[in-house]
């Protein structure tokens, strides 16, 4: 096999480096696609026009090798500037070489990354990695489920920079559903959904780390994994408020790198801009709101960083934003949220009001949700609480919110997913 051979004829003092190029061409050759079937979607290796020097096996791998899964992005490059000069594809009937054992490859790959003596070698590895996962068979996956969920671990972190910063480069690979469906999923004795498994390392690698170097490049990952995710699925939502909660961090250099990483996001992801983004999509406000609420008492200076220096606005301005979405549920989960009573309070200290009024107010949108939440189970708590607070009996707030609460009930989108129902303006607006 040409990828093999190339580590002897180039005679490179650094082997490990070609070793780990090998590795990942091996892996598109040998793994499992979809789309070798179809003309044009299967290896190619490409040559230069108008490159008249001899050049190493290697080197014509790096310049020409094209993988229609890994390489998408070169395939019109190739295609205008070079010339194909061989069709991978007929091989793998032919030779019976590209029938090797894929398990090999990982366990290579593993031996590689954990036993690698220079760290060119080791970033080597890792910059194949993508290849590797891509093109392995479901069985092969959760066979190495355990080690590639420690490998996961082990890279997050690794005690050197370069690597860690060409694990944040490669991290999307993981969020790919035929991988993350099969490394994360709820097996081993974990319960969970594969999302919540995959947030739960990140959350973890954030609890656990000390050193301000390590934590910069783990906000990187995040940054790539907030970047690829579906802006309306779970990872995206909870990588999101990962780096929003740095905004306080005593760091200056993280704070102004999860800035940095947040803003990078409102660009890429937010088509339009945040406000328009959230304008849209009620579910996605109203969870980012309930965040923003939970560290109001805690941690305000997130809520002030995040008013002030993300969506460009005052801190009482986005309370006012924060308040029809959040005081409902925090009036419904009060009996068993101790939080809730001084959360409400601090809404209406940065207000400037006194949280009676502050809740009475609400008191439309408040019944509106108890009515439709867990079929209007929390309704009578919530008439006790504003009959405890304003003296008034279930009668008299009903006749005081009714004509108010009809709207309400109109426009409540409910558990709606559709983007009409998501699609309508703020009352407060």
């Amino acid at each position: 096999m040409f990828a093999c051979r190339s580590v002897d004829a180039l005679g490179l003092e650094n082997t490990g480096k070609s070793i780990a190029f090998s590795l990942g061409f091996l892996s598109c050759l040998n793994g499992t696609t979809d789309h070798t079937d179809n003309v044009g979607d299967h290896c190619k290796l490409f040559l230069d026009k108008h490159y008249e020097q001899p050049v190493s096996t290697l080197d014509l791998l790096l310049r020409g090798f094209c993988c229609p899964q890994c390489d998408i992005m070169n395939r019109t490059v190739h295609n205008e500037e070079q010339v194909s000069i061989v069709d991978i594809a007929p091989l793998q009937v032919e030779n019976v070489d590209f029938n090797i054992n894929m398990s090999k490859a990982h366990t290579l790959f593993f031996k590689f990354l954990y036993t690698g003596t220079s760290q060119e070698s080791i970033v080597s590895v890792v910059e194949v990695l993508p290849r590797l996962l891509r093109h392995s068979s479901r069985h092969l996956l959760l066979d190495m489920r355990t080690r590639w969920n420690q490998c996961f671990e082990f890279l997050l972190c690794h005690e050197m920079k370069a690597v860690r910063e060409a694990f944040s480069g490669v991290v999307y690979c993981f969020l790919e559903n035929s991988v993350m469906d099969i490394l994360f999923s709820g097996g081993l004795g974990m319960n969970g959904g594969s999302k919540e498994l995959f947030m739960d390392k990140i959350k973890c690698a954030f609890t656990k780390v000390e050193d301000s170097q390590i934590l910069l490049t783990l906000l990187e990952s995040i940054g790539t994994i907030v970047k690829v995710s579906d802006i309306h699925g779970e990872v995206f939502f909870s990588s999101f408020v990962l780096l929003i909660g740095q905004l306080d961090n005593h760091n200056s250099i993280i704070r102004m790198t999860a800035l940095r990483l947040i803003h990078r996001c409102c660009a890429y992801c937010f088509k339009g801009g945040l406000d328009l983004f959230l304008l849209k999509y009620s579910h996605a406000r109203d969870n980012l709101y309930d965040y923003l609420s939970s560290r109001l008492v805690t941690h305000p200076v997130i809520i002030k960083e995040f008013a002030e220096d993300v969506v460009g606005i005052k801190t009482v301005e986005l309370i006012k934003r924060m308040v029809p979405s959040v005081i409902p549920k925090l009036i419904v989960s009060h009996p068993n949220n101790n939080h809730a009573i001084f959360t409400l309070r601090e809404l209406a200290s940065h207000l400037n009001t006194e949280w009676v009024p502050l809740i009475v107010n609400m008191l439309p949108k408040v019944l509106c949700f108890a009515l439709f939440y867990e079929d209007g189970q929390h309704l009578p708590s919530v008439l006790q609480f504003y009959k405890n607070e304003t003296g008034t009996d279930s009668k008299e707030i009903f006749a005081a919110a009714l004509p108010t609460l009809l709207d309400e009930i109109v426009c409540f989108p409910g558990e709606s997913d559709q983007i009409e129902n998501d699609i309508r303006l703020y009352s407060f607006h």
